[in-house]
């Protein structure tokens, strides 16, 4: 077993995709590649703290009377709910991270 290949973990991918997001905007903005270094290495504490992993499981108790029917009725109002929670913390935390990298940058062009 000498030639295991590790594969990228899905938060591993995630920050790489929005690695990539960073370079292209800041290039863009005109900002050099080792001020794009520096942003990014600024950044990324705070893209930390603003989308931490965050998984949990509903267990609703099997002695309570309810069929199965009515604990997948439950669960997908459960889960609809849940959902539309976090897309809208999602688009706050967005903005926060778009705004944390555009004065990050804008600190480096000055």
């Amino acid at each position: 077993m000498d030639n295991v290949i590790k594969f990228p973990t899905k938060d591993e991918l995630t920050w790489k995709k929005i690695e990539n997001w960073i370079r292209e905007t800041c290039k863009k903005g005109g900002l050099s590649d080792e001020m794009i270094d520096d942003v990014i290495t600024e950044y990324k504490p705070f893209h930390k703290e603003l989308f931490p992993r965050y998984e949990s499981v509903m267990k609703i108790p099997g002695n309570i009377g309810l069929s199965q029917k009515q604990i997948d009725s439950i669960t997908r109002a459960h889960n609809k709910c849940i959902k539309g929670a976090f897309d809208h913390f999602l688009k706050l935390q967005a903005h926060a991270a778009h705004i944390i990298i555009g004065l990050i940058a804008r600190n480096r062009l000055n």
